[in-house]
């Protein structure tokens, strides 16, 4: 036996000379080879290791293990709750995720070999964007296609948006580029008007649940669900729909009300720029760079948005379209909100659908043109 046993309670777990782990417990049970899987991670389209590639088991849809594939595309994966039905998975930003089921006998070696190919859509956890003020985390969601990708919170939760985290846009950036945004707050509910400098701090959305409904290849689309802390009768449903070749991930909000009574809200988005150089924008008007925050009513190209001074000269948007209804942009240089006035009858509803935008400005002057070449719809 290899020397430096591990133990976890009162179980020993080693590495014998056969290269395999095993377990046992003192005074009990014999010693028990661990399930083991192995197998290739290549890439489909030029035959190719996939080199330092993460590949990890899930169970019940929790990820409980992970290894990374050595310079030939190789991986080796023990299993220590034993026999019994896992899901080998691949999740590497860039590419669609590769999975398989497989199931296990105990102290079994099963060989996997999975292939992952180039994007068009995909939304999936274990994934990470590479570089910038990434916040997103290998449990959280992470939404792509060809163009950008984009990071929602299943588990992880920003200090800023405590409780309220969840469902919400961590990280976005065009593909290859660097995340430039703290968080969007998508969406908001209040009872009271947001007013003054810290009217982004809209923390009464509870969201519990957040599911990829569909992965298709040609549409990815994930769920969110939940509930006004202020009216628990309020429910709140979005959906993220991304498609392969748009500079945009769409997100639709329904709010219901589900209780006895008429209600009145406030609603709407938040965004939040962290990249140097920050400042805000409502269609129709000039930029923000000190000062406000302004009450603004865009023009007909109807959004909201941030850019900064970085190298990379990513412009990030938020574009309503006409069916959400009329809505005032309110701007500071480090942050930017809609508010949409909701009136709502009991078991009535109303939508707002707004497309998530990161493109390039192109180091343009004006860093905000780019939007006004993406309909409202």
């Amino acid at each position: 036996m290899a020397a430096g046993p591990a133990v976890s309670g009162n179980t020993v777990v080693v590495g014998a000379l056969d290269g395999n782990l095993y377990a046992f417990t003192p005074g009990g049970t014999a010693a028990a080879r661990w399930p083991v899987v192995t197998g290739t991670v290549t890439n489909q389209v030029t035959g190719a290791p996939a080199v330092s590639t993460t590949v990890s088991v899930v169970r019940d849809g929790a990820s409980i293990g992970s290894s990374t594939t050595d310079a030939a595309g190789n991986y080796r994966l023990g299993l220590p709750a034993g026999a019994g039905k896992y899901t080998i998975q691949v999740a590497q930003l860039g590419f669609a995720t590769a999975s398989r089921e497989v199931e296990v006998v105990a102290g079994g070696t099963v060989e996997v070999n999975l292939e992952i190919s180039p994007v068009n859509v995909d939304a999936s956890t274990g994934k990470r964007l590479p570089s910038g003020l990434v916040e997103g985390g290998p449990r959280d969601v992470v939404i792509e296609n060809k163009q950008l990708a984009m990071a929602i919170a299943k588990v992880s939760n920003d200090p800023q948006l405590s409780q309220s985290t969840t469902g919400k846009v961590l990280d976005l950036a065009i593909t290859g580029q660097p995340d430039q945004l703290d968080w969007i707050n998508l969406p908001y509910v209040s009872t009271a008007e947001p007013v003054g400098g810290n009217a982004w701090a809209q923390l009464q959305t509870r969201s519990n649940d957040v599911q990829v409904v569909e992965n298709s290849g040609t549409k990815a689309v994930v769920r969110v669900t939940g509930t006004s802390a202020e009216h628990p009768g309020l429910k709140i449903v979005t959906t993220y729909t991304a498609t392969p070749d748009e500079q945009f991930i769409t997100a639709a909000t329904t709010f219901t009300n589900d209780s006895a009574a008429a209600l009145s809200v406030w609603a709407g988005d938040a965004m939040d720029h962290d990249g140097p150089g920050s400042r805000s924008a409502v269609s129709g008007f000039a930029p923000v760079t000190s000062g406000g925050p302004f009450s603004q009513v865009p023009n007909a190209n109807r959004w909201i948005a941030q850019a900064g001074t970085s190298p990379d000269n990513q412009t990030y948007g938020l574009i309503y379209t006409a069916a959400s209804g009329p809505f005032t942009g309110y701007s500071q240089s480090n942050f930017t909100m809609s508010k949409f006035k909701l009136e709502l009858a009991p078991g009535a509803g109303h939508t707002i659908t707004r497309k998530i935008v990161a493109a390039s400005n192109g180091g343009a002057a004006d860093k905000f043109a780019v939007l006004n070449q993406i309909p409202a719809g």
